[in-house]
């Protein structure tokens, strides 16, 4: 595989798999677009506060903020490549606490963790940097600190202009639904052969001199890429096509086997184990988590003595969106494939918001970062957003193929 190859699918590889995690660097933001912010350790108990960062960066004085939330539970933003966001608004940057910029935060701010703690963090830096006119924009994870954010300022006089949410969190027990769903779209498309290559895949049988759990970790990390990219061909579909024919080819062969001996040697990095993610997943989406999976019938599966990264935690406070009303026009962003937060519980959360004006744009084939695939199309979206307008026009700017429902507040769903 070449080198320019490589880079681009680790490029892409890195961007889904935590959306917006864009810089693990120390905090390396210019002094004077950082902002201290007083927060409460505990809400329950607002007598101790600590002090907080956050970024402010103007484009335009006059326009709009875009509360940008990054994805996770953990993920950062503050150190974030600017390169990436749209460029027509002012941004208000902020890392969780006890995350990237807000590492030195003190260990009590950990222990009162959660979506919840983690809105009303958000609502105060508003309030306290007096930013009126605002946009909030979630991915991922942040789509659910987002939900709970829009539904916190309700009893405010802060309300955001409208809020954007780029692979939603629905309402789920099990993550592992969404990449199988995502694996037998795969599977269909690609030719026969090379699914049956895939399902004989089992805990006693290796393929390409790869063990179950390592394509089941592979799988994990690429799924998420979808199959829509448009300046290079579906990559799953491709290399596991081309080495997997009857007349294998040997470049792709060795592409894969270059990954896969990468995710081997990095075992476990699509499992997080870091005490944030645990902290707020265990007590708010999933009673497990395994330690390691495998493949099994063409499925990804839990082996039978997976322990559970979960024990110690309980699973308190399930989030649902539908406990959280938005009243300002809600933006859905989402891929038809994407694993990670499948579409049926974008779908979920957009029925779950009957109050407010809701603009839901499959991008078919998409995988979890959608804004990834098309740049212009990204832009034209943008500035519908901005100015509210109908989309009949998106084909005009979107190579990618785009399906659009809008439903206003009155209207009923089906």
């Amino acid at each position: 595989m070449s080198a320019p190859m490589k880079s681009k699918i680790f490029f892409l590889i890195g961007l889904i798999q935590i959306q917006a995690v864009w810089a693990s660097q120390a905090c390396d933001v210019p002094q004077e677009e950082l902002r201290r912010i007083s927060l409460p350790v505990d809400y329950a108990n607002k007598g101790n506060r600590f002090e907080s960062l956050a970024r402010v960066v103007i484009h335009n004085p006059d326009a709009p903020y875009l509360l940008v939330i990054p994805g996770g539970p953990g993920g950062k933003i503050m150190n974030s490549d600017l390169s990436r966001l749209p460029t027509q608004f002012n941004l208000l940057l902020v890392d969780p606490r006890t995350i990237g910029c807000n590492a030195n935060n003190p260990p009590d701010a950990f222990n009162a963790l959660s979506t919840d703690t983690l809105a009303l963090d958000l609502r105060e830096v508003l309030e306290q940097l007096d930013i009126k006119k605002f946009i909030i924009y979630g991915q991922s994870y942040g789509t659910q600190v987002a939900t709970v954010l829009a539904d916190r300022l309700n009893s405010t006089s802060r309300q955001p202009i409208s809020v954007v949410l780029e692979g939603t969190v629905g309402n789920s027990d099990s993550f592992l639904p969404g990449y199988n769903n995502a694996l037998k779209h795969l599977m269909a498309r690609i030719p026969k052969l090379a699914a049956d290559t895939i399902q004989s895949i089992s805990p006693s049988n290796d393929l390409l001199g790869f063990d179950s759990k390592t394509w089941a970790e592979f799988f994990l990390q690429m799924l998420p890429m979808g199959a829509a990219f448009l300046n290079m061909e579906p990559f799953l579909d491709k290399y596991l096509s081309e080495a997997f024919a009857e007349y294998p080819n040997q470049r792709s062969i060795d592409t894969l086997k270059y990954l896969l001996a990468d995710i081997k040697k990095d075992s476990g990095t699509s499992n997080p184990t870091d005490p944030f993610f645990l902290k707020i997943t265990c007590a708010e989406s999933y009673e497990v988590i395994p330690s390691d999976f495998e493949m099994r019938n063409g499925e990804i599966s839990v082996p039978a003595n997976s322990t559970n990264k979960c024990t110690g935690y309980s699973l308190t406070e399930h989030y649902d969106p539908a406990k959280y009303k938005i009243h300002v026009p809600i933006w859905y962003l989402q891929g038809s494939e994407d694993p990670n937060t499948p579409i049926e519980g974008a779908i979920y959360h957009f029925k779950s918001q009957a109050p407010s004006e809701r603009t839901f744009i499959e991008f078919i084939g998409g995988g979890h970062a959608v804004t990834a695939i098309d740049r212009q199309c990204t832009e034209a979206i943008w500035q519908l957003i901005v100015t509210d307008k109908e989309t009949d026009k998106l084909a005009t700017f979107c190579k990618v193929p785009l399906q659009v429902l809008r439903k206003s507040a009155d209207s009923s769903i089906k």
